[in-house]
């Protein structure tokens, strides 16, 4: 048989078998075919003759699951074509494989910084990876320092913008730590108190409380006892400059309360006369409004004694009863001992008795007034501590520095040698203030280390503690120079020392028989 080729469509092999079967012969056996089949269900009549070949058949050797009529591509159908596989209709898919258009181009770069590249996520987008160089505040240059390390005193690198890392550090707080405090230190909490630094991240209110907080005012002076003009103009003086300043809680009366030989009894006239009448005026607090009754109580006198109390020499030892009777039948006298201390809000007083002191006579009162000294200072809860009596440690008057009393530079007992060791070890350094009469006449002294007049060696431990000589209540008496470095001294006129405590400042004025100020000055803790 001949075969025969078009480009069009072959005839079925089930039309070639109806061809041949009408053309058997009697034995029903298929001759080989002496003409080309022509007609329906043949080839055609113009491709008669020719030698007929099949087409050949496309075979899936891929795996994919190719056929003929299957899905392909984006919406095509797979046909064979000459022994191939061709995708017809549709449109090819993307390049991971779906069938949505991608936003970028596979591969392409990608990132802030452009250092990664972009990836099939999936069939249908895209995702960028492999950035590398993007910096840990979101930019790309490298970022040299620790990002979130501490710097500094107590900061941290953080980010400024997208490139740069600065130290983000606050300095320590007033404490010396890196915690930020809730309150301002130094300022005001509680009753007087103010925020203090407990350790570098906390305060506490450093507030002493409601009775160390009120102002204590006093006045101190002594050498008073002469019942005559002078004594009443500064006991006036006085009264107005407290009630100026609001009030004041007492009188420091620093001895030789009664001249010449003091009191002979508890019922001596003198004790009327040089202390009750002068003073009768002064009164304790704050002064009442214009024009309204004064009700206070009397201010209360806080006593010592001096020399001319005790008999003149101040030996009279017997003496002493007299005070202390006249002290139980009258309050506003304090006089509960021959030595005795005090605390009164801020301020805790401590009167001493210096005649035995000053002369070594009896020397056995140098060791319990040391522990009274050391009763006070345990006992009290008071910023403040002054102590008081009758003779001076440091003077520029005529009775001078002890160890070298009237110009007797022999540091004996008797001159005072006594008294200025035990001064030296009790009272310097360890309380704030001692005041003293005895020469008349106003004077601060300067702490220094020696006594002047003293020879080398002898008197020359610091002390820093504040002296004062306030003798000029009833009459004044010349300075003659003792070597003393002061601060202010006035022998011209009498007058007093008022001295107002606060829980964390003393201020300090000596003032005048009329009330002028002539020096102040304000002491801090």
């Amino acid at each position: 048989m001949k075969k025969v080729t078009r480009s069009g469509w072959l005839c079925l092999p089930l039309a070639l078998s109806v061809v041949a079967l009408s053309c058997n012969d009697e034995d029903s056996k298929t001759p080989p075919l002496e003409e080309p089949c022509i007609g329906e269900g043949c080839l055609p009549a113009s491709d008669a003759g020719q030698e007929i070949s099949p087409l050949p058949m496309c075979v899936d050797t891929t795996g994919e699951g190719r056929a003929v009529g299957g899905d392909c591509g984006c919406g095509g159908l797979w046909q064979c074509e000459a022994g191939t596989f061709l995708c017809v209709g549709g449109t090819p898919k993307n390049a991971c494989g779906g069938c949505q258009s991608l936003s970028e181009s596979l591969g392409a770069p990608c990132g802030a910084c452009g250092g990664g590249a972009w990836a099939c996520d999936g069939q249908d987008a895209l995702s960028c990876e492999g950035e590398t160089t993007v910096n840990v505040c979101g930019g790309c240059l490298p970022i040299e320092v620790p990002v979130g390390a501490s710097c500094g005193s107590c900061g941290v690198w953080s980010c400024e913008g997208a490139e740069l890392a600065v130290c983000d550090d606050p300095g320590l707080n007033a404490c010396g730590g890196c915690a930020e405090l809730t309150e301002t230190v130094g300022a005001e909490c509680g009753a007087c108190g103010t925020w203090a630094c407990e350790g570098e991240g906390q305060l506490r209110c450093n507030d002493p409380g409601p009775e160390l907080c009120r102002v204590t005012r006093l006045i101190v002076m002594g050498d008073t006892g002469e019942a005559n003009e002078a004594q009443y103009q500064v006991s006036a003086a006085a009264q107005a400059r407290c009630d100026r300043a609001g009030g004041c809680e007492g009188f420091l009366m620093l001895g030789d309360n009664i001249y010449d030989t003091g009191a002979e009894s508890p019922m001596d006239e003198q004790l009327t006369t040089k202390i009750d009448l002068p003073y009768a005026n002064l009164r304790k607090g704050p002064p009442p409004e214009e024009g309204a009754e004064d009700t206070r109580e009397r201010m209360p006198i806080y006593v010592t004694l001096g020399n001319h109390d005790l008999g003149g020499a101040g030996l009279n030892s017997a003496q002493v009863q007299h005070y202390l009777a006249y002290s139980r039948a009258n309050e506003w006298f304090y006089y509960p001992s021959e030595f005795w201390h005090l605390q009164l809000g801020p301020v805790h007083i401590a009167s001493l008795h210096t005649n035995p002191l000053a002369y070594g006579i009896p020397a056995d009162l140098f060791e319990p007034q040391a522990q009274l000294i050391e009763d006070m200072l345990s006992r009290t809860t008071a910023p403040w501590t002054v102590v008081f009596g009758h003779h001076p440690y440091r003077s520029n008057g005529q009775h001078g520095n002890a160890g070298a009393y009237e110009g007797i530079p022999l540091d004996l007992d008797v001159v005072g040698g006594g008294f200025r060791r035990w001064v030296d070890e009790e009272l310097c350094n360890r309380v704030d203030f001692y005041f003293s009469g005895h020469d008349h006449n106003r004077q601060w002294l300067n702490s220094v280390p020696l006594t002047p007049n003293l020879p080398e060696g002898m008197g020359t431990s610091p002390c820093n503690t504040h002296f004062a000589v306030s003798g000029a209540g009833a009459k004044t008496k010349d300075l003659v120079g003792r070597g003393n470095d002061t601060a202010f001294e006035d022998a011209t006129k009498e007058g007093f020392l008022f001295i107002e405590f606060k829980h964390d400042q003393a201020y300090v004025e000596f003032c005048d028989y009329e009330g002028n100020v002539d020096w102040s000055t304000t002491i801090t803790k």
